[in-house]
């Protein structure tokens, strides 16, 4: 039998690899889209290269966390205190 622990491996491991599938897609439909062709003439790999790529992994980035956070639900305050014992841990 599992331990809780190993669950709750299993489930993040399998919300992890489901949003980089989705951040992918997300990434493919924003380049086949015409919304940013004006920014995308514009950039210049010899003028701040990586700021554009950085700027849209963080929109998606940020667009995913939205969807997993507990905004608008009596769970906020755990959520909430979760996710920064999670990143005081991570980054300590």
């Amino acid at each position: 039998m599992k331990s809780n622990k190993e669950k709750i491996h299993e489930l993040a491991k399998f919300m992890l690899e489901d949003s980089h599938k989705k951040a992918l897609q997300k990434l493919q439909s924003l380049m086949d889209s015409k919304a940013m062709d004006e920014e995308f003439d514009e950039w210049s790999p010899d003028d701040k290269p990586m700021l554009l790529p950085k700027a849209i992994v963080t929109g998606i980035l940020e667009s995913e966390a939205e969807q997993y956070s507990a905004k608008g639900t009596s769970y906020v305050r755990v959520s909430n205190r979760w996710i920064r014992l999670v990143r005081y841990y991570m980054f300590s």
